[in-house]
C-alpha cells in the first residue's frame, strides 16, 4: 500500500502540529498493522480523547481498545494480584463513566462489557468453588 503524506501527518510531525483528521487516518492505518497494545496507537488515542472534534465513533473505538487491553492484562496467567487489583480499579472507573455515556455509545460498548462480565463470572465461580 503506497504511503500518502498528509498535511500534518502524525508520522512526520510533532504532536503540537497534529490535527484530528490526520491522527484518525494514521490510527486507522496502525490498527491494521500494529499489535493491539501498540504504544504508537496509544499515543494517538491520548491525543484524540483530548480533541473536541473527535467523532463519537472514534471515541467508542478508543474506549473498546482500552477495555480489551485491560482484559488481556487481567486474564494473563502471569499477572500478579496487585496488577489485577489495579485493573479492577480502572474497570470500576470505566464503568462509572460508561454509565454516563449516551445510550448509543453504551450500546456500541456493550459487547466489550459482556467479555468482561464473562471473565469475571468464570473467576467468581472458580473462587467460590462452583466451577
Amino acid at each position: 500500500m503506497p504511503h500518502i503524506l498528509r498535511i500534518k501527518d502524525p508520522q512526520w510531525y510533532p504532536p503540537q502540529c497534529w490535527d484530528t483528521l490526520g491522527v484518525l487516518s494514521q490510527r486507522r492505518d496502525l490498527i491494521e498493522t500494529e499489535p493491539l497494545a501498540s504504544e504508537k496507537i496509544t499515543e494517538l488515542d491520548l491525543f484524540l480523547v483530548k480533541q473536541p472534534d473527535t467523532p463519537m465513533s472514534a471515541l467508542v473505538q478508543i474506549w473498546a481498545r482500552a477495555m480489551h487491553i485491560f482484559l488481556d492484562i487481567y486474564l494473563d496467567p502471569d499477572a500478579d494480584d496487585e496488577v489485577k487489583h489495579y485493573v479492577l480499579l480502572m474497570l470500576k472507573e470505566h464503568y462509572e463513566e460508561y454509565k454516563r455515556m449516551p445510550q448509543r455509545a453504551q450500546d456500541c460498548l456493550a459487547p466489550v462489557w459482556g467479555s468482561w462480565h464473562a471473565a469475571l463470572l468464570v473467576e467468581w465461580e472458580e473462587c467460590s468453588g462452583t466451577a
